[in-house]
């Protein structure tokens, strides 16, 4: 009967502790990025949105309905960029999941 050699615990640990690493990095990298698209986006439209408030300041200080429109709008623009931050990261978190099973696919094969 053969002995299979035994493989040290350090070095079992320091396996396990790698793929660990690995699996937790890809998507934290995702999320981070999708988060700094989200800043992005969140700046321009903050800034389009103050160009059109001051643009049309007089408009919106004579007529009420128009400075709530704009309050709504800003609302419903923050809501958007939020709703496509939220559906972009589950997005590129499913792709990524999807790759890396496909590469251990072709690994074990």
């Amino acid at each position: 009967m053969e002995e299979t050699p035994q493989r040290p615990l350090g070095e079992i640990l320091r396996e396990n502790l790698r793929e660990l690493i690995l699996d937790v990095i890809v998507p934290t990298r995702v999320i981070v990025a999708s988060f700094l698209v989200f800043v992005v986006f969140l700046l321009a439209d903050e800034a389009i949105l103050l160009i059109i408030k001051w643009l049309i300041r007089d408009l919106a200080s004579r007529n009420q309905m128009i400075g709530t429109l704009l309050e709504g709008i800003e609302i419903f623009s923050f809501l958007g960029v939020a709703v496509y931050f939220v559906i972009s990261t589950i997005a590129s978190l499913r792709l990524q999941w999807q790759v890396t099973k496909r590469i251990e696919e072709a690994l074990e094969e």
